[in-house]
């Protein structure tokens, strides 16, 4: 049982709430839930409900969950901001900053005259979170969809395990399909004392050749600095496709391996054929586009570094 606040008057669905947290938490599948509900006057109503589903629950128990609590908010909360969070153990967690769970999140703000969640929608959406979570490729899987001002926007965040297959990635894709705007990720953790090396790729998943850059790339940069790969095919207003931000950890040498490491990745970039940005943050700061063109005219630092990597890798 979680905490439950308001002031007893008219307008507290306190009860209601506490009545629809004990109907979830004896449903099959559940292991446990987590109740928050706020009222007060001049503020606004909101109801939070956890649920914690085990290992074993079926994708109909999962849909019969958020049903239940959607039809029960629908009937009793109106007028509530809502959220029902579900949460999934994680079968594959090498990543400790990761959550050992997989999660979908779902927002409702409604009027007090119209509840605009779609039942059909809602459910296809805990199916399609249930397919990621316990997908072959992948080790956490987040979903959001909020539903308001008509919004019916799902999100939907994928961790990909280590090595994995991009035949087996573009087979979950294609499940997926247009149903949800999705980011693919890779995180490389070297140790637990520092935060992991990530590739993100949207709304396609990684290529074989986008993963062998991101190895590539990985094996060039320190684990204590921070490296972050971005991909995206709507990129209308950057300077590529894909950009690499690379930011060197402090230290006596912080100097001498921002140099180095800005040499090496950009000298690594070539060999893929394709445009890339490159942003590196250290003793000084560099901004290229490898393969293109950044037009350094003042939006970058133009230091002695970043000269010497545009002379040598863009072509303005």
């Amino acid at each position: 049982m979680g905490v439950v606040s308001g002031c007893g008057l008219i307008g507290d669905r306190r009860g209601e709430a506490e009545s629809i947290e004990r109907q979830i938490a004896a449903m099959p599948g559940v292991v446990e839930t987590d109740l928050g509900y706020i009222w007060s006057l001049g503020e606004r109503r909101t109801f939070l409900l956890d649920v914690r589903l085990s290992m074993a629950v079926t994708d109909d128990q999962a849909v019969a969950i958020g049903k239940a609590v959607l039809d029960r908010i629908r009937s009793e909360l109106r007028g509530h901001d809502a959220r029902l969070h579900l949460l999934y153990p994680a079968i594959y967690h090498p990543n400790p900053y990761a959550p050992d769970f997989s999660q979908a999140q779902f927002w409702f703000n409604p009027s007090d005259q119209e509840f605009p969640a779609d039942a059909y929608q809602f459910a296809d959406s805990i199916r399609l979170w249930m397919h990621a979570a316990r997908s072959p490729v992948t080790a956490h899987a987040s979903l959001e969809q909020a539903w308001d001002s008509g919004s019916r926007v799902r999100s939907v965040d994928l961790t990909l395990r280590n090595n994995v297959d991009p035949v087996q990635t573009d087979v979950l894709a294609k499940d997926i399909g247009d149903r949800a705007d999705v980011t693919w990720r890779l995180a490389v953790v070297t140790d637990d004392t520092h935060k992991p090396h990530e590739y993100n790729s949207s709304p396609e998943p990684p290529t074989a050749t986008q993963m062998a850059m991101f190895t590539a790339i990985n094996g060039l940069v320190g684990a204590a600095d921070q490296l972050e790969v971005d991909t995206s095919t709507s990129f209308s207003e950057k300077p590529a496709e894909t950009s690499v931000t690379i930011e060197i950890a402090d230290g006596p040498d912080r100097r001498e391996r921002t140099i180095r490491t800005a040499e090496s990745v950009a000298a690594v970039l070539p060999r893929f054929d394709r445009e890339v940005t490159l942003n590196v943050y250290g003793h000084e700061s560099a901004a290229i586009v490898v393969g293109g063109c950044y037009f350094h005219d003042g939006q970058t630092s133009g230091s002695d570094l970043e000269l010497q990597l545009s002379d040598k890798y863009e072509t303005c």
